[in-house]
């Protein structure tokens, strides 16, 4: 099912070829051209979902995939993210491109 391919991707995801240091993120940092820097929760949802149907389906298949990688929400947590932030910081993306790879 597609939950399953979800997580298979998360799972399989490559963790540590990005050239950046997830502990120390700079606002204008990119990887594969992707910049790191601040985003709406749904906003970067839907940079990794962009056929998504709505901006709340995208942030629930993110949300699912952040919470398949326990090293992922256990970094999170270490950087004191609330969950009922409505966006991320730049330290909080650069772990999840880190965890996930670049949308």
């Amino acid at each position: 099912n597609s939950a399953s391919k979800r997580l298979e991707f998360s799972l399989n995801s490559p963790r540590n070829q990005h050239p950046f240091n997830p502990f120390n993120p700079c606002s204008n940092m990119t990887t594969d051209n992707f910049e790191i820097r601040t985003y709406g929760k749904s906003e970067l949802a839907m940079l990794y979902f962009p056929n998504a149907l709505t901006a709340n389906g995208a942030l629930s298949n993110l949300n699912f995939w952040i919470r398949s990688n326990a090293r992922l929400v256990k970094e999170l947590r270490k950087c004191g993210m609330p969950p009922k932030a409505k966006s991320y910081t730049p330290r909080e993306v650069s772990l999840i491109v880190h965890y996930l790879g670049p949308p």
